[in-house]
């Protein structure tokens, strides 16, 4: 092009806005893409919070949104060009904002149907992410991609300085989506949670859709009616919209067995009874179980891991009534409450990050509000920083006897509170004779992440001790397990440990040759603050994890089916349904238990026998399957098994007057039988 085309090209643009309607024609465009993008980064940060509650929150799903929102971008971007060259800028704007509220507005509806389609669960755990991100939220970032282009070709299409137009347009885009991050996380999901964000997001952008099509609209209108109906299917309170929502898949149904759930800042959590009949509770974080509680004995510990750590405490207390305890992970309490209740004259700290778990163990988990636990709310790296720089400054910090730290799960690792820098400040809060004790998700056999955490922690304490709940290691090298380590400055004699466990049961010691193997795998490392890379060493154990839950759905349906054959006294084909359940699902001790009723309501004791066995070594502190047991022993007239069962119950249920009574019966009939009158 020549000087002088260049220049009358240069003439033929305005160089800005004289007048008030020209200030306002070229701050509409720079308001409309502040709105878009703002939307787009809502939507983007209320993904990973949705997807939270099915996948759990990980490395795995915060990767997906942000791809697949940013592939969205990118293709709307495009497809958007393509648009704002063929047809009129402020007539397709409407058009476009209309279509983007709609598919805001069918998010939760995408977000509950991909949830439950099993063809995602025969997908490798990684992969099953991405899609189900990909299924519920590319096309709602595509559609809201398609506005920014048509907006800057609204924009040229008034005539001022090309680039100084564009610049602007992409500069208001970029301050709306920092405007939209910082409004969603720090407020809108806090004040509303985020269906309801979701919604906002929907009619904001419907607004906009009216504005560009004209007041007198009339289908516009009827769309806002139809999405104004379906928000409150999908929000209100009323029962008749909770089911119509519900029918409509534009809620997830609240199971009947929900006692409480909150969305959190942190988490979505809820807390469900197990057995209503015994009154056992679950506390979920994301949909994963971080604890139970037998609401009538506290103290019985449900989780390996946990009654592990009961056996440590008392075999590193000893005999001091009042050890000061630090636990960093609150999740229901269960462990600190067990901790408090056996030391009442000790101090027991707790560190828990989110305050509404507190409250939620406090409304629904059993734990007293006029609790001597302290509890602290915020990162346990956070926490442990300060009471460490408080030290080094000369401060007045009281060590502590046993620090634990249970916050790792199979999915998600706060790779912060596992590395060398961390450790250490641990070892400098604890007394000199006290105990660093962290529980551990992994499978033996591959082990990453537990062999990184081993040789981590043999950085920085001079005894490192590797425990796991068994009979035998064989039987869990190859099986995601939890461990549970202990660093401390001074040995401990760790035999016979298992009958120190509230309720006694069987603990296996890694020895020296299984540490060994463990911290010198390749692939293991010492993590440090520069370098964690958790995720990837849990590889292994997410892809257990994503088949496990697999098997789970699959099992669940078998098990639905038989509890509603028990209800009508079908015991045959209740047998039959539980046995399919258990070939998926075979460690559920309550299917277990439900399966042994049911046959020995059919009389077929010696195989109930058998499946109230596998209650008891799934979980030892059972005492409705120690009863059943010796009901069955009784029956078969096995007296001295059927008296060691229901002494196991009443030392368990020790005020159940009808199961004394029914021991003494038991002793006499011994007694007969062999002879003693």
């Amino acid at each position: 092009m020549s000087s002088k085309q260049s220049n009358k090209t240069s003439r033929t643009e305005k160089s800005e806005p004289t007048t008030a309607g020209g200030l306002i024609a070229l701050i509409l465009p720079n308001a409309t893409v502040f709105i878009s993008s703002g939307c787009i980064m809502v939507i983007e940060l209320v993904a990973g919070r949705l997807i939270a509650r099915h996948l759990g929150s990980s490395i795995y799903t915060w990767t997906s949104v942000i791809g697949v929102v940013l592939a969205g971008i990118a293709v709307g971007n495009y497809i958007g060009g393509l648009i704002a060259d063929r047809y009129p800028s402020r007539r397709t704007l409407a058009l476009l904002f209309i279509l983007s509220s709609g598919m805001a507005g069918l998010i939760s509806v995408f977000d509950n149907i991909v949830a439950t389609a099993d063809i995602l669960f025969s997908l490798p755990w990684s992969l099953h992410v991405a899609m189900h991100v990909a299924l519920v939220f590319f096309l709602p970032a595509a559609m809201l991609g398609t506005i920014s282009p048509v907006v800057a070709k609204m924009a040229l299409d008034l005539g001022y300085r090309t680039g100084r137009t564009i610049g602007t347009v992409y500069a208001w885009g970029v301050v709306g989506s920092i405007c939209g991050t910082f409004l969603t996380g720090f407020w809108l999901v806090a004040w509303f949670g985020t269906k309801a964000t979701i919604w906002g997001v929907a009619g904001v952008l419907a607004v906009m859709g009216m504005y560009y099509a004209g007041l007198a609209a009339r289908k516009t209108w009827m769309f806002v009616g139809v999405l104004g109906l379906t928000a409150v299917l999908a929000n209100a309170p009323w029962g008749w919209a909770k089911s119509a929502g519900e029918a409509l898949a534009l809620r997830t149904p609240v199971g009947k067995n929900v006692i409480h759930s909150k969305e959190t800042q942190y988490s979505y959590l809820e807390i469900v009874y197990v057995d209503r009949a015994r009154d056992t509770r679950a506390f979920h974080l994301d949909k994963l179980v971080h604890s139970q509680i037998d609401m009538a004995d506290h103290g019985n510990l449900f989780y390996g891991y946990e009654r592990i750590c009961s056996a440590l405490t008392k075999r590193l207390v000893g005999d001091d009534p009042s050890p000061r305890t630090l636990t960093i992970g609150g999740g229901g309490y269960v462990f600190p409450r067990y901790l408090d209740d056996g030391w009442p004259a000790g101090h027991a700290d707790v560190v828990e990050i989110d305050p509404a778990v507190t409250e939620a163990a406090m409304i629904a988990f059993g734990l007293p509000r006029d609790t001597r636990i302290n509890s602290f709310h915020e990162d346990g790296r956070v926490f442990v920083d300060r009471l460490y720089r408080e030290k080094r400054r000369g401060g007045s910090v009281t060590p502590y006897d046993l620090i634990f730290l249970d916050v790792f799960d199979d999915v998600t690792v706060p790779h912060q509170l596992a590395t060398l820098g961390f450790a250490k400040m641990v070892r400098d809060l604890l007394a000199s004779d006290g105990a660093y004790i962290v529980n551990s998700v992994d499978v033996y056999d591959q082990g990453y992440f537990l062999g990184s955490l081993v040789k981590t922690l043999r950085e920085v304490f001079r005894y490192v001790y590797v425990f796991v709940e068994g009979a035998s290691l064989e039987g869990k090298r190859s099986h995601q397990d939890t461990f549970v380590i202990v660093g401390t400055e001074r040995p401990f004699n760790a035999d016979r440990l298992g009958r120190d466990s509230h309720p006694p049961t069987r603990i296996i010691t890694l020895t020296d040759e299984n540490i060994a193997q463990l911290v010198n795998r390749p692939g293991t490392m010492v993590l440090t603050d520069d370098y964690a890379p958790v995720e990837n060493l849990l590889a292994g154990v997410v892809r257990q994890h994503a088949n496990r839950r697999a098997e789970i759905r699959r099992a669940t349906k078998y098990f639905i089916a038989a509890r509603a054959l028990d209800k009508h006294g079908e015991w045959a084909r209740a047998v039959d349904a539980y046995k399919k359940g258990l070939a998926h699902q075979p460690g559920s001790a309550g299917a277990h238990y439900s399966l042994a009723t049911a046959l020995y309501q059919l009389k077929r004791y010696d195989e109930a026998l058998r499946h109230y066995d596998s209650v008891l070594r799934l979980n030892p502190a059972n005492a409705d399957a120690h009863y059943m047991t010796g009901n069955v022993h009784f029956i078969a007239k096995r007296y001295a098994q059927a008296e060691q069962a229901y002494t196991r119950y009443v030392n368990l249920k020790p005020d159940d007057a009808k199961a004394r009574k029914l021991l003494e019966q038991v002793k006499q009939a011994r007694r007969q039988a062999e002879g003693g009158g």
